[in-house]
């Protein structure tokens, strides 16, 4: 690789997810340097459509982002779809590189036409990951890994607004970019190095910005960094047994109590949640003997 290498990015998004494009060229540039020792440039151009970005995309890395299509929610679905196949259709001819971002499924239940925008936003992320299969495209997948985080804790929704979002957001696509993107561009060896650094140098920012509770622990296997919850939530177990001591009482019959529980536990698996009843109820018999 010469001493300044470009990288050109063809991108299409909204006007306000531009900073997450530039924290994730910055990331990458900083690591494909050390990676290289090199001094990369990564110049990214926007545009306003799916039409003029496919014109124009030939010999760079096209990044799309799919929020602006949330301005057409007036728009019957099945035009809007055959509309987006054909887009997508012209742009993977280029040959390029194509990254398309799935959007974060949060809105705020009480935003105008929530729950209209919601069944957009899981239509259009299905939809991305069909078009992948059928045209080739890679998906960086933000809702995945923003949801593992938390709308609450990123104090965000589906627009992606303040730091820590625009953090995880830029290191989601700056991963995507350096691991599916750079082979027009860089050696394999350097690509590989460059997913490493930049997956390390999150770890970094995530101290910076606090986002993991203090009941996890990460630990490492093979290249991936991981996190196990080490703590049992007390409310939960609370919870768990409430409903145990009200079966028990006959205030509700068991069918309501299984309903409440599968619906307050669903989200941490069958064993975790088997785990916790079994502590829930081990917790109640020692209390009441």
């Amino acid at each position: 690789m010469s001493d300044r290498t470009v990288i050109p990015i063809a991108a299409r998004l909204a006007e306000h997810e531009r900073p997450i494009l530039a924290e994730a060229l910055s990331r990458l540039a900083a690591a494909l340097g050390e990676a290289s020792g090199a001094e990369p440039e990564c110049r990214a151009r926007f545009y306003d459509d799916l039409t003029a970005l496919a014109e124009a995309a030939e010999g760079a890395i096209a990044v799309v982002s799919l929020q602006p299509e949330l301005d057409r929610l007036d728009a019957p679905w099945a035009e809007e779809e055959r509309r987006l196949r054909a887009a997508f259709e012209a742009l993977s001819r280029n040959g390029g590189p194509v990254l398309v971002c799935t959007l974060f499924r949060h809105v705020d239940p009480a935003a105008e036409r929530a729950r209209a925008l919601l069944l957009r936003i899981r239509r259009l992320d299905l939809l991305v990951l069909d078009l992948s299969r059928e045209f080739g495209l890679f998906v960086v997948d933000l809702d995945r890994a923003l949801a593992d985080i938390g709308a609450s804790r990123l104090a965000t929704d589906y627009r992606l607004g303040g730091e820590k979002a625009l953090a995880h957001a830029g290191r989601a696509l700056a991963l995507g970019l350096a691991t599916d993107a750079l082979d027009p561009f860089v050696s394999v060896e350097w690509q590989d190095e460059t997913v490493r650094r930049v997956a390390a140098f999150e770890a970094a920012r995530v101290e910076r910005i606090d986002f993991a509770p203090a009941d996890l622990m990460n630990w490492s296997r093979g290249r991936r960094r991981q996190l196990a919850a080490v703590v049992t939530s007390n409310v939960q177990s609370d919870h768990a047994g409430r409903l145990i001591r009200q079966v028990l009482k006959r205030q509700i019959g068991p069918r309501d109590a299984a309903t409440r529980l599968f619906l307050a536990l669903r989200r941490r698996g069958f064993r975790e949640s088997a785990g916790l009843f079994y502590s829930a109820l081990l917790h109640l018999v020692k209390s009441t003997s």
